[in-house]
């Protein structure tokens, strides 16, 4: 499946894999999706996200190889946050890309993904 949404950071609409946020049980298997995201160019600023996980991390990778950016390199984010900073092994965050055209990969896995951006939003509740 494949499609783009443009949602505010603070709103209740977002992409999930496998069990429920109220904690009952999806109708399939717990399993691993991918949220491919749109080529951007990386500013620097840091790239944070609105998400929720009952996992313990929640991983992140630049899509095309970049050292040092592989899922396997990102430090995750776990719980719930509505301003979590994307960090890979050494700290490093996404700014050492800054003018770089990337596109990035978000691991979900008992996890829902809300928002992610590249500036600090003003969230209201």
């Amino acid at each position: 499946m494949s499609g783009s949404s443009i949602v505010d950071v603070d709103n209740e609409a977002g992409l999930q894999e496998g069990e429920h946020r109220c904690g009952t049980a999806s109708r399939r298997k717990s399993s691993i999706g991918y949220v491919r995201a749109e080529l951007f160019r990386v500013r620097p600023i840091p790239l944070a996200v609105n998400k929720w996980t009952n996992s313990p991390a929640w991983n992140l990778a630049i899509d095309e190889p970049i050292p040092g950016y592989a899922l396997e390199d990102c430090l995750g984010v776990s719980g719930d946050t509505t301003d979590g900073v994307m960090r890979w092994k050494g700290g490093a965050g996404i700014r050492p890309l800054s003018g770089e055209m990337i596109v990035v990969r978000f691991e979900l896995s008992n996890a829902a993904l809300y928002a992610f951006w590249l500036d600090a939003p003003t969230i209201t509740r």
